[in-house]
């Protein structure tokens, strides 16, 4: 008996590497609806800041709120109900902050109930399903490579500028190189590489995206919730480390965190097209903030 309760036992473990201006926040607990108990995960991943007069800095309101604001037991209320439920008390909490003109956070949450698993996700941070170690779920993301998001772009938001930009993409395991992006000009404060996120005054949209797998008895599971401090660094389709890392089934979020900082840390062969390779590292400017919360168990 206690083979078998050892074996469906559920793992959760969650870190944060603030590598850069200390904007990611993650969180796991335990909550119920009137759907029945369900445990949770959270990743959220702020861009831009305000400046505050009280500590002449700048800073963003939203990630400090749900620093300072919530807890397992908030985020469990949160969650609570469907998805249009949880879209209006994130929405009216962020509102509630006042003026989020050129700030904002990307927002993954995942509900794990005994039978299925419902994630919900706003913006570009990244929420992988493993099923008996092959990925079978992962998010589309809401940004420039997402088509659905391109045409409610382009029907909702007429007037907003679509701009080309670059980005620096990993492309195998020792090689960046340089390709095309876009980002979007919402107002002249609120330029941002997403086609939506919470905050900027609600002007990217007002919706949150919704996937339900269900589980298969016998079969073992893993969710992976990460900002993109980790999944720019980690692609297991294009590196075979990143895909040995993410099949070993003994690891905690602090080793991913670790792994994905390494790689932020170690030289690149970079790669504009045109010019030479060159061998650098990122600037420590540069480096981005990395959250993970990982989940394991078997049905």
């Amino acid at each position: 008996m206690a083979a078998i309760l050892a074996s469906r036992a559920k793992f959760f473990s969650g870190h944060i590497n603030q590598l850069g201006k200390g904007q990611d926040y993650s969180c796991h607990g335990f909550s119920y609806d009137e759907t029945g108990d369900f445990n949770f995960m959270i990743v959220c991943d702020g861009h831009g800041s305000q400046f505050d007069p009280i500590t002449n800095s700048r800073k963003n309101k939203i990630i400090d709120a749900f620093q300072s604001d919530y807890d397992g037991l908030d985020w469990g209320d949160v969650l609570k109900g469907e998805k249009n439920d949880i879209n209006k008390k994130l929405t009216d909490y962020i509102s509630s902050l006042g003026d989020t003109t050129g700030i904002g956070t990307t927002f993954v949450g995942v509900k794990i109930y005994n039978t299925h698993y419902d994630v919900y996700w706003i913006g570009d941070s990244s929420v992988w399903i493993y099923e008996n170690n092959k990925r079978v779920f992962v998010n589309e993301k809401h940004d420039y490579n997402n088509p659905k998001e391109m045409i409610r772009i382009a029907v909702e938001h007429k007037t907003v500028p679509v701009l080309d930009s670059i980005d620096i993409k990993k492309i195998n395991t020792n090689t960046m190189s340089q390709v095309p992006a876009k980002y979007f000009k919402f107002s002249w404060r609120d330029k941002i590489s997403m086609t939506h996120s919470l905050g900027h005054q609600c002007i990217t949209g007002n919706f949150i995206s919704h996937h339900r797998l269900v589980k298969k008895p016998g079969n073992h599971y893993k969710i992976i919730a990460s900002s993109d401090g980790f999944t720019d660094m980690v692609d297991p389709d294009i590196c075979l480390l990143d895909k040995q890392l993410l099949e070993k089934n003994k690891l905690s979020a602090e080793d991913y965190t670790k792994y994905a900082a390494e790689l932020w840390k170690k030289k690149w062969d970079v790669h504009v097209p045109g010019y030479a390779k060159v061998k650098q590292s990122f600037p420590t400017d540069g480096y981005d903030d990395i959250a993970v919360e990982l989940f394991r168990e078997t049905t």
